[in-house]
């Protein structure tokens, strides 16, 4: 595993004793039709150091999940959400900057630079990417291939792994090609999440490259076995809690989610099914998660 060169250091970070796993919450979901969208997003701490963001359904009725993860001498934020619907604010920028602020305050010349990465190239996962260009100390990654192979060091790509040091707090950065071309996973030693974009979450997983797909997420599942996952965090939910359903596509309104976090059952579930399936691309069915090839 290589450890990603910023500046003139190469930082190699001692992994934690002991994980701290992501706790859940109850998430917004929009609001009921008629009633005013007050709250455009919404921060909740799963773990010490890792603050989930998540964009409202009545701002974008994507509804991405955002991930801020904070080390001692860097926080990575993954994903800048989607555009908000006309007149409506999306305040990620100012919120990060509190949560940064508040985080090197809790310790004593703590100082903490932003790197700014995305799990993969799709609009709503980049909109607010202009918004940290001229943050002080921030650096932004591009989201083609070209320029995640380089900011990652992955030159064996879509194979090997890299590293990303935040200052006593380790992650594994890993290609999961099959959704979009640039599409990465992000592994936290410490927590044990496993941050899977659009490759996996409780919703419609559309593949537009169904080989590069199954050998993604077989890489993944195999990732899994040699590591302590202890969730699989993903971009969106678009399923209820009954089990098979989902919501109507571009639905602003959600209640009764399903959970945000999954498990190595239901990525273990999806790459036997990938597997059962073989090389002709198929919709894939399961209670916490559909798969659908489209059109490149």
């Amino acid at each position: 595993m290589k450890s990603i060169l910023f500046g003139s250091l190469v930082f190699i970070a001692p992994l934690a004793a002991a994980q701290q796993p992501l706790r859940e919450t109850q998430w917004i979901h929009g609001v009921p039709p008629g009633l005013a969208c007050s709250q455009p997003l919404q921060v909740h701490e799963a773990a010490p150091g890792i603050h989930i963001i998540r964009q409202n359904k009545c701002v974008n009725f994507e509804a991405p999940f955002m991930y801020l993860i904070l080390g001692e001498r860097r926080a990575l934020l993954l994903d800048t959400g989607a555009e908000p619907a006309r007149g409506m604010e999306f305040p990620l920028l100012e919120t990060v900057d509190r949560l940064v602020r508040s985080w090197e305050a809790q310790k004593p010349g703590r100082m903490v630079s932003l790197l700014v990465a995305h799990t993969h190239n799709h609009r709503d996962h980049r909109f607010f990417d202009s918004a940290f260009q001229s943050r002080p100390n921030t650096a932004v990654v591009g989201t083609s291939v070209d320029e995640v192979k380089r900011a990652f060091g992955l030159a064996q790509w879509p194979e090997g792994e890299a590293a990303i040091d935040l200052g006593e707090r380790l992650l594994t950065v890993l290609p999961l090609p099959g959704h979009e071309a640039s599409h990465l996973a992000f592994y936290d030693h410490r927590s044990g999440a496993l941050f899977s974009g659009d490759s996996l979450y409780p919703g419609l997983l559309t593949v537009r490259d169904w080989p590069a797909y199954r050998r993604s997420i077989a890489r993944l599942a195999a990732f899994a076995q040699r590591h302590s996952v202890t969730a699989v965090a993903g971009a969106h939910v678009e399923m209820s809690r009954q089990p098979g359903k989902m919501y109507a596509l571009g639905s602003p309104y959600q209640p009764e989610e399903h959970v945000l976090l999954l498990d190595t059952a239901q990525l273990n579930e999806l790459h036997d099914a990938l597997g059962a399936q073989g090389d002709k691309p198929a919709r894939i069915e399961r209670r916490d998660f559909i798969v659908e090839p489209v059109s490149p």
